[in-house]
Formats: C-alpha cells, sequence, structure tokens
C-alpha cells in the first residue's frame, strides 16, 4: 500500500513456501534451499513482467524488490544471484525480518511448536484468548481514532500465531510435495500433521545424501552471500533486536557484513515493528 500511494505500479507475489507456488514448479521442488528458490522466483517475476508489459504495453524501468521474513531471505538471495547476472533489471532489494540462519529460524519455530502441542489446559487458555484477540481485530472498522495499542499480543501470544500459521503451511506443502489430495481416505494425515521443519529438512531436502544438515546450516543463512552484502550498495535490510527467529550474536555477525546498509530497531519481535512511524518514514524515504 505504501508503494502504491507513492505512484508505483505493484505486484504482490505468494510465497515460494506456500502451496500454490510449489505446484507450479517442475517435479520434485521442494522450497527452502534459497539458492534454488531463488531462481524460480527470478523465472516467475520475469514472466509477470513480461505478460503485464504484453498486456498494458507499458515498461517497467524503476524496479524495488521488497521482501518480508523467508520472502526477505529470499529476496537477498535473488539481490546476489542478480548482481552476478542482471535479468530483472532490479534497481533496489529491500529485506524486512530475514532469517540469518534459516536452520537456526526453524529449529526456534520447532521449539515453539513443541511447548504448544502439550495441550495442556493453560495452553488451551492462551490459544483461545489469542484467538479472541485476533476476532477482534478482524471486525475493527477503518476508524481514523484506532491505535494498535489498544489490542497488544504478548511475546508469547505472537509465537503462538507464528507457528500455527507456519506449521499450517508446512502441512499445506507436503500435501502438495506428496501430491495428496484433502479429503483422501489415508493415515498421512496424521503423520503431515506432526511433522517439524527439522522433519521436512531431513526428509525433502537431504535426500540422497547430497547435504548434510552441516551443509544445510551454510548454504541456508546470509553469511554465505558474504561478497554479494560486503560489496553492493543497492539493498536495505531491516531488523528487531527481539526477533525470536535470530538472536544478537547473529545480528551482530551481519552487522559487520552489511554495515549502513542494516537498520535494526529496538522492538517489534517478528515483523511487529511494520506500524511504527520511523519504520514508515525509512522506508518511504527508501522509495523515493
Amino acid at each position: 500500500k505504501l508503494f502504491y500511494d507513492a505512484g508505483y505500479s505493484v505486484v504482490i507475489q505468494g510465497s515460494h513456501f506456500h502451496w500454490e507456488f510449489v505446484r507450479s514448479m517442475p517435479e520434485g521442488y521442494c522450497p527452502g534451499i534459497p539458492a534454488n528458490d531463488a531462481d524460480y522466483i527470478k523465472l516467475v517475476t520475469s514472466k509477470i513482467m513480461e505478460s503485464l508489459c504484453a498486456k498494458h504495453g507499458c515498461e517497467f524501468r524503476e524496479k524495488v524488490v521488497v521482501g518480508t521474513s523467508f520472502g526477505a531471505m529470499a529476496t537477498l538471495f535473488v539481490a546476489a544471484k542478480e548482481s552476478k547476472n542482471n535479468t530483472l533489471g532490479i534497481n533496489k532489494f529491500i529485506a524486512i525480518s530475514p532469517p540469518i540462519e534459516l536452520v537456526y529460524a526453524l529449529e526456534q519455530l520447532d521449539k515453539n511448536g513443541e511447548e504448544f502441542d502439550k495441550n495442556s489446559d493453560e495452553v488451551k487458555h492462551k490459544t483461545a484468548i489469542t484467538a479472541a484477540k485476533i476476532l477482534q481485530l478482524t471486525q475493527l472498522k477503518e476508524n481514523s481514532d484506532f491505535k494498535i495499542d489498544t489490542l497488544p499480543f504478548s511475546d508469547e501470544e505472537g509465537k503462538l500465531i507464528t507457528t500455527f500459521i507456519l506449521r499450517q503451511k508446512l502441512s499445506d506443502i507436503i500435501f502438495t510435495i506428496e501430491n495428496i489430495a484433502k479429503g483422501d481416505k489415508t493415515d498421512i494425515y496424521q503423520t503431515i500433521n506432526n511433522m517439524s521443519y527439522r522433519d521436512y529438512a531431513e526428509k525433502y531436502l537431504l535426500k540422497n545424501g547430497m547435504l548434510t544438515l552441516d551443509d544445510l546450516r551454510h548454504e541456508t543463512g546470509l553469511y554465505s552471500l558474504a561478497e554479494y552484502l560486503t560489496h553492493n550498495d543497492n539493498y536495505k535490510i531491516y531488523h528487531s533486536l527481539d526477533d525470536y527467529f535470530t538472536n544478537k550474536d547473529q545480528i551482530a555477525r551481519l552487522k559487520t557484513l552489511t554495515g549502513k546498509h542494516l537498520v535494526c530497531l529496538n522492538c517489534g519481535a517478528h515483523l511487529g515493528f511494520l506500524y511504527r512511524k520511523e519504520f514508515i518514514d525509512s522506508l518511504k524515504n527508501d522509495i523515493d
């Protein structure tokens, strides 16, 4: 919306971790290795732009890519590839809350999931309260007097929401990879719904002995993009110091590679700072 209001044409792509993206890819594609994902994202992006240009007789001159969360990590991998072979003509890349070490981020997600899977009465109660808050948000009408702080989510509630969404996303992806139609009578439902992201990595990303978990840690971390991050000036990263998918040591190490290109906020956890004035003002300046 910020981009559109600033006069940009805006294309919003679904996540490469979404079942519809996976279904449109060649057989055997499993998302989760950012360098591979970036190749397919580049291909899809080029086709989208070609289609729009042909349909509307237009040409996109200034192009900016913005990604959030897993999409932010993919944005930086696309940027690194474009720096070596510029096929899309992109001018700037903006990454918001990317996991710095993807395997670490998924381990934190699994850890959160294990806590909520205990299914105690206390967890059920907290889940019900969180769901009630979300319902209140969905029922709010546009109101200039509304203040987001009137409905704060606690750290634990934020983790609960994120964990639920990403666990559901994982289940949808596995159903797609395995080509199982929802509604089919099969015992695999229980297996899939209880798979962790580590289980997913071991079954689908480390297949055929081509990678070890240590290889995966390196290949899926932003440090593997050190050459790009150190020598290029066409990107910006926004992060939060209390993001539960990273830690401060990771952010400090990333800062040594990125310098002024990394902007840290001291609140908001994972994507929770998007409404703050200092972030919005900075983002508007990035695209001015």
